[in-house]
């Protein structure tokens, strides 16, 4: 078992990241933030011992993805009600609107993951190529695609050039 300060430690630092990754797979914010509570019971309940602060950032994101992957799976998601966009305010921490970040969620997931973890996370392609189990080659062509279809869907949607 983990201490309480550790525990807390995480959850203070790391609990919006693993939300926000977890509503990029699931679409829906209750949904997600059921992840993020099972990613962090995983967490506390786990004698994993990590390397540094990376390491352990990089097996929450990991565990997150997993987590959503086996949600996604369930019979209970036919029955989901996708997220209403409306309900998000502000910007993130790169000064991204929401208007970029609804069209972002609108991407197939084969696009939407990588770049959430690039652009939101501020993983590299390498780091990202490892968490997800792919070549570096194919992270770089699944963001190319992402940043093109979505730059197509804004200047189409909103007359964004």
């Amino acid at each position: 078992m983990r201490t309480e300060e550790e525990i807390i430690y995480v959850v203070n630092k790391y609990s919006d990241t693993i939300v926000k990754l977890a509503l990029s797979y699931v679409k829906n914010i209750a949904a997600a933030e059921d992840i993020a509570q099972d990613v962090l019971f995983k967490y506390m309940t786990e004698r994993k011992v990590f390397d540094n602060s990376e390491h352990e950032k990089a097996w929450l994101i990991r565990v997150t993805i997993n987590c959503c992957k086996k949600h996604l799976r369930s019979f209970w998601i036919s029955r989901r009600v996708d997220l209403d966009f409306s309900m998000l305010e502000g910007t993130d921490k790169n000064g991204v609107g929401e208007g970029i970040f609804e069209e972002l969620m609108k991407l197939p997931e084969k696009y939407r993951i990588p770049m959430h973890l690039f652009y939101y996370e501020d993983y590299s392609v390498s780091e990202i190529a490892a968490i997800l189990g792919k070549k570096e080659n194919t992270v770089l062509s699944y963001l190319h695609r992402g940043r093109e279809a979505l730059r197509k869907t804004m200047v189409r949607e909103n007359g964004y050039e």
